[in-house]
């Protein structure tokens, strides 16, 4: 009895460990930034999410496709964060940590359900908690999706469990139940496609109730699978996010695939490096390709034999490779190889491995749960530091994309986005010079051209700006960002005092794209100095309607208004740029102005 205890303390200490050194991981996360690879798309610049819960963002919600694609679950998470903390970083990224430490306890409570041993199930959640690789899914706001997605993975599996041992109507609605927490998880990522057959590998082992109505009963399932997978692939290829056979051959994807998989196998034990963005290898040597082939082969054929005495081998495996199905380059989505967020469900395949072998290995040892709670304790303390290492470059896009060059070759991608964040920190020549790096890989790339515009216009290089935002137009006449440029050529004939030109731009910037509140600000101003001021009023408020949150577009109203003479009126949307943004400086001082005005009787 007393050794039982023990036995039991000891795991309990164990658990508390990989508790506090997951909290510890992630302790800084509240400092972190946004940073411009996907954040800005899915919060900081999203005003559909900052309009925050209502009919309207509902509807959006569910109907629009938005960054490649249609995960509606996903969003609405987004909304509820921004409703509480506002444009605030800090509690989106806390939200993500505390969804990861809940998957934590998900993961090792249906573990424990399904095989009763509560050791290997634990040192699987070792892994899941604290590998370095999955520093990706915590830690980056965009990738909400990942963890949120597993905790209804991890919801369906354990309701899955109670149907299988439910009686009555209890089954029933357990069942139920299971659906819908499948449902929500597709609707979070679409990643989860293959949970049916993660269930159909359960049933295998440890359950051992594989018959024709275990088939059956995945019908439902399967169902879901088709309407997602259809729904992901419409989304992604209305967005021309799929990429076609022509820019990448099905032989390449095959030998991409298969030196994925290794790869993937090699970062589990070597997570060494991770960056945020792995290159497509357009040319794999014909070594690398018959290697990982016979790899696979061989590990798969060797799990296979061993069907009936580790049945866990066989289910570790197809859990690792089927989760990977998805992502793994066959149907090609944007131009990476891999990603470290990939392996956020897909490693728990390959964990379940290694955990049972060191169980089996050590169970003949009298001090077994001994000698397994010192490799839970190692594993714990081997991860933490790499873990933590890994999620300080997260800190801030600049640390993040310069940690990429340091390991990866540089791609435009990566060029564009660490000159952005020269950009923001002012740092101008730096993100001159980055973008021009860019530029001598891809000289027509489009949103390198528009940025390389943009920060030369910062410096006062209006002639400069204008010659890329046009390099830009003539790169890429159809691009669906044109927008974007024709707001910059707006602002810069500003600048050199061509306002009916500027103003012509603008338009062109709404005709293309009416909900870019940027471009309502600008041909306000615009208007504004050619002193059509009720139409630049106009325009400010149209700005409005799309962000309610622009805290400027209420100030240019305001000052629009106190040239016209109506003191009142200014006060008015000087102090909702205030409510809005209380940090708005300038609102402030107008706000004391006018109000001095308004006292003098003059404005």
């Amino acid at each position: 009895m007393i050794n039982k205890i023990k036995r039991n303390l000891l795991f309990i200490y164990c658990f508390v460990a990989l508790v506090i050194t997951s909290i510890y991981v992630y302790s800084d996360v509240s400092k972190f930034l946004y940073v411009n690879y996907d954040d800005n798309e899915y919060v900081s610049e999203n005003y559909n999410i900052q309009k925050g819960i209502n009919i309207e963002s509902l509807t959006w919600c569910f109907t629009a496709v938005h960054s490649n694609n249609w995960h509606p679950v996903t969003w609405i998470s987004h909304m509820i964060d921004f409703s509480v903390f506002g444009i605030n970083p800090a509690g989106h990224h806390v939200v993500n940590v505390a969804i990861h430490i809940v998957n934590t306890f998900l993961l090792f409570i249906l573990l424990y359900l399904f095989t009763s041993m509560k050791w290997p199930s634990l040192l699987v959640c070792v892994i899941f908690a604290l590998h370095p690789a999955h520093v990706e899914s915590v830690a980056w706001i965009a990738e909400r999706k990942d963890v949120l997605s597993a905790f209804f993975l991890f919801l369906t599996m354990i309701m899955y469990y109670l149907y299988i041992k439910g009686r009555g109507v209890i089954k029933w609605i357990s069942y139920v139940v299971t659906l819908v927490f499948f449902g929500l998880g597709l609707m979070s990522k679409p990643m989860l496609v293959t949970l049916p057959f993660v269930l159909l590998l359960m049933d295998f082992w440890p359950l051992a109730r594989l018959k024709v109505m275990v088939i059956v009963e995945k019908i439902p399932f399967f169902i879901l699978t088709i309407v997602s997978s259809l729904l992901t692939f419409w989304a992604q290829q209305s967005m021309g996010a799929v990429q076609t056979v022509s820019q990448f051959p099905i032989l390449l994807r095959i030998q991409n695939a298969m030196f994925a998989v290794i790869k993937y196998i090699g970062k589990l034990f070597w997570p060494h490096p991770l960056v945020v963005f792995y290159p497509y290898n357009q040319y794999i040597s014909i070594f690398a390709f018959i290697f990982s082939f016979i790899a696979i082969a061989f590990v798969t054929l060797f799990f296979l034999q061993q069907h009936k005495a580790k049945k866990y081998l066989i289910v570790g495996w197809f859990w690792f490779l089927g989760t990977l199905v998805p992502v793994i380059g066959i149907v090609q989505v944007g131009t990476q190889a891999m990603a470290d967020r990939y392996t956020y469900i897909t490693y728990i395949g390959l964990s379940i491995i290694i955990a049972w072998v060191l169980y089996e290995l050590v169970n003949k040892n009298k001090n077994r749960e001994i000698v397994y709670s010192v490799i839970v304790v190692i594993l714990i303390f081997v991860q933490v530091p790499l873990a933590k290492l890994q999620a300080s470059y997260w800190e801030e896009p600049i640390s993040l994309f310069e940690h990429q060059l340091k390991y990866e070759i540089g791609t435009p991608l990566i060029f564009n986005n660490l000159g952005l964040s020269y950009s923001e920190k002012g740092q101008l020549d730096k993100a001159i010079a980055v973008y021009h790096q860019a530029l001598e890989i891809n000289p027509t790339y489009f949103s390198v051209l528009n940025n390389l515009g943009s920060a030369l216009s910062s410096k006062g290089d209006i002639k400069g700006s204008i010659k890329y935002y046009q390099k830009a137009v003539d790169s890429d006449p159809n691009n669906p960002l044109l927008y974007r440029i024709y707001n910059n050529l707006g602002i810069a004939a500003i600048h050199e005092n061509r306002l009916i030109d500027a103003v012509g731009f603008f338009e062109k910037a709404i005709r293309q794209e009416p909900k870019y509140d940027a471009t309502y600000n600008n041909i306000g101003v615009a208007m504004e100095k050619l002193g059509r001021l009720d139409e630049a009023i106009f325009y400010y408020r149209q700005g409005i309607i799309i962000n309610p949150r622009h805290s400027g577009l209420y100030n240019n109203i305001g000052l629009a208004y106190g040239k016209k003479g109506d003191i009142d009126m200014a006060i008015e949307y000087f102090q909702r740029a205030i409510q809005v943004d209380p940090n708005n400086v300038t609102a402030v001082d107008n706000l004391r102005m006018a109000k001095q005005y308004q006292v003098e009787g003059r404005m």
